[in-house]
């Protein structure tokens, strides 16, 4: 909802600039607005859309270029930017159901099975076969392994979820710069600085990204809601490529994590189950 109140905000300081006001004194007005709780939750300093009207207010824009930036904002079909893939919203879920009951199964087996296992074959004076063995032997480092991997997989979840939010700083994370695709992180950036377009437009200057499209919004004189109709078009179409990029990397999260359940399950089954068939050749 945050771009819903992001839409407001550049409708209301618009009209109130149009009516005479500051640029500072407009935004606080807007802000302070009994119409601006409809839409939404407050934007969040930490996030594009506050840095977006910040940059507007201390580094040194005309009253002209906001209103024109404004304009555009406003005209602007961000709607795909709203779009959180459902996969991305399930994987932290999915991921933390997965641990908890991987956490439940072993600690049970670890503190009430192997312990009742181990007597058993100490009264019965029968060594433990090979299986049991090697699995209570390795049981601290699989554990270590197992959650260090979901804890991974939870973090890299996250910082998916604060790239589809567009915070600040991502960019520069060890999980984006590191564990992310190439091709996912150049996709972010390009739609990130799609969106902070208007604000080059607007003051004619390039942003060393998207220089081509500067030139020519401001080559050929578009009209605010000219740029908003071509960038739109742009931005949604990144948007869906971003999209389609983080859905096929949380598909590669999800066999990783499959395999590694699969394994740890077999790994359990043959321990459990081999002591039982030592027992059934001492009978």
């Amino acid at each position: 909802m945050s771009w819903s109140r992001f839409k407001f905000y550049c409708n209301e300081v618009g009209r109130l600039l149009d009516k005479g006001e500051e640029v500072i004194p407009a935004f606080e007005k807007a802000k302070k607005s009994v119409l601006s709780e409809e839409f939404g939750e407050e934007l969040e300093v930490t996030k594009i859309q506050e840095s977006i009207f910040t940059s507007m207010k201390k580094n040194g824009y005309s009253k002209s270029q906001v209103r024109n930036a404004l304009r555009t904002y406003d005209a602007l079909d961000i709607s795909g930017l709203a779009e959180n893939p459902n996969k991305v919203r399930r994987v932290g879920i999915y991921i933390g159901f997965l641990s908890l009951m991987y956490f439940i199964f072993s600690g049970i087996y670890l503190v009430y099975v192997i312990p009742g296992l181990e007597s058993m074959f100490d009264s019965m004076g029968v060594p433990p076969p090979e299986n049991f063995t090697r699995f209570v032997d390795n049981w601290a480092l699989m554990l270590v392994f197992v959650m260090f991997l979901l804890l991974l997989a939870l973090l890299v979840s996250k910082k998916l979820r604060d790239m589809f939010e567009f915070k600040n700083g991502v960019e520069n994370t060890f999980i984006f710069r590191f564990l992310l695709p190439k091709k996912m992180q150049i996709k972010y950036k390009k739609v990130r600085s799609l969106i902070c377009l208007p604000l080059s437009v607007c003051r004619r200057v390039e942003d060393g990204v998207n220089d081509k499209l500067v030139e020519h919004y401001c080559s050929e004189d578009y009209r605010p809601e000219e740029v908003a109709n071509s960038l739109a078009i742009i931005i949604n179409e990144n948007m869906r490529n971003l999209i389609f990029l983080a859905e096929l990397f949380i598909q590669r999260i999800y066999v990783i994590i499959a395999v590694l359940i699969i394994y740890t399950i077999y790994e359990f089954l043959s321990s459990a189950y081999a002591p039982l068939f030592v027992m059934g050749e001492v009978i």
